[in-house]
């Protein structure tokens, strides 16, 4: 049973090596509240963030995502998965003149102007500006 936002895994009874839930579980709420990931959109394609992987923190975990290296015409989107709830930051370093939105799979998001950061909430459903 994870904790209801971050998803970070509690601590199972008798682990033979609690160290690593404990350093995974530090390694989340670090990503979430300073770290940085690179998002390299160069192809004409939107990015998913992942929440599959089996390797912590998992991509939807960072707070600030860095947009560079764009190579597509047009808005693209970076999608945060349905039901994640997370504070971001989005930096549109792309150099590409176009817009980077920030959505849900299902629901509205926000569009970044390139050479802009907005800070954004995705309540699980919608993404929304924090101003």
């Amino acid at each position: 049973m994870p904790t209801t936002h971050l998803l970070i895994p509690y601590l199972g009874q008798n682990v033979a090596q609690p160290e690593v839930p404990e350093n995974e579980d530090r390694d989340i709420v670090d990503a979430a509240t300073c770290g940085q990931l690179d998002i390299s959109m160069t192809t004409n394609t939107d990015f998913v963030l992942d929440d599959t992987a089996l390797t912590y923190p998992q991509q939807w975990q960072y707070k600030i995502l860095i947009i560079s290296a764009v190579a597509h015409t047009g808005i693209h989107s970076v999608i945060v998965p349905d039901g994640k709830k997370m504070l971001y930051i989005l930096v549109n370093d792309s150099g590409s003149g176009f817009d980077v939105q920030l959505k849900t799979t299902t629901g509205i998001g926000i569009q970044v102007p390139d050479g802009s950061a907005y800070q954004l909430y995705s309540d699980g459903t919608n993404v929304r500006r924090i101003t």
